[in-house]
Formats: C-alpha cells, structure tokens, sequence
C-alpha cells in the first residue's frame, strides 16, 4: 500500500522516500485540486487561482495545459498518472486526495 503525502515545501512525498518537487505555479495548482478531491475544476477557476483575475481564453488555455503537462510527467515518476484527469475539456479532477503532512 502507498502513502502519499502533500509536504509544505512544495514536495509530494511517496512512501517515505520518493518525492517530487513542483515550481510555485505547479504547486497552486495541485493545492487547488486536492481541495475538492473528486470534483471537476472548470479551466477559469484555475487561471484564477494562479493570476488571481480572468485572462483572455485562448493565452489561458495554453498556459494552463502547459503547466498541467508538467504536472503529469512530474507526477509519473512516482507513478501516479491517475490523480489527475481531464474531463473532455469542461475542466480537471484529482481522482482522490492527497493529505498535507508537515516537513
């Protein structure tokens, strides 16, 4: 059975051992995710979470599929390229939640 924790250093830590480090934007992003575990968040909800405003539709797409392309390659090398969905489009959802655990 795997443990997974979230740490406050921006890590996701595997089984006591394995971790990956995620860049500031990259973390914000798994932090707005692991909030509601299971529930779809809609693109827009994300780039405000990052920007903190709407930005024009077509730039925000493309920023925010970059940063979910890092976070999935990151995210398999400790094998878990199940958390993170994306739902034909409408938005993503982090498959089940991640406890936060301190250093």
């Amino acid at each position: 059975m795997q443990t997974l924790f979230m740490r406050s250093d921006r890590r996701i830590i595997q089984n006591g051992q394995t971790s990956v480090t995620f860049t500031p934007t990259e973390w914000t992003i798994i932090a707005r995710l692991n909030q509601t575990p299971r529930a779809l968040v809609s693109p827009k909800q994300l780039m405000r979470a990052i920007t903190s405003q709407d930005s024009n539709q077509t730039d925000a797409s493309t920023y925010l599929r970059t940063f979910i392309f890092r976070i999935k390659f990151k995210l398999a090398k400790i094998e878990l390229n199940d958390w993170l969905t994306n739902q034909y489009s409408k938005g993503y959802l982090a498959e089940y939640d991640i406890p936060e655990k301190a250093k």
